[in-house]
């Protein structure tokens, strides 16, 4: 006698369940395919990333003038603000 592979059990409350679980697998990993787009395509909206201060360089002033606050960077440094 030959055993056969089978995707879900025979018994019918083991196949109700496991079909059950296997759907709302499939479901919270669509949901989270879902909001992974709508992060993506919101952060992609955010008009600072095509027009904001890093587009002028003014984030090297401001990096250098918080390192020269805490002392990791003399102040009159070339690149600080300071």
């Amino acid at each position: 006698m030959r055993n056969h592979l089978t995707f879900y059990p025979d018994l019918t409350e083991q196949r109700r369940s496991q079909v059950v679980r296997d759907v709302l697998t499939v479901l919270l990993v669509s949901f989270f395919i879902w909001c992974g787009f709508q992060v993506h395509d919101l952060v992609g909206a955010l008009p600072v990333l095509g027009t904001g201060d890093l587009a002028e360089g003014r984030y090297d002033a401001l990096i250098a003038a918080a390192l020269a606050d805490v002392g990791l960077m003399p102040r009159g440094h070339p690149t600080s603000a300071n």
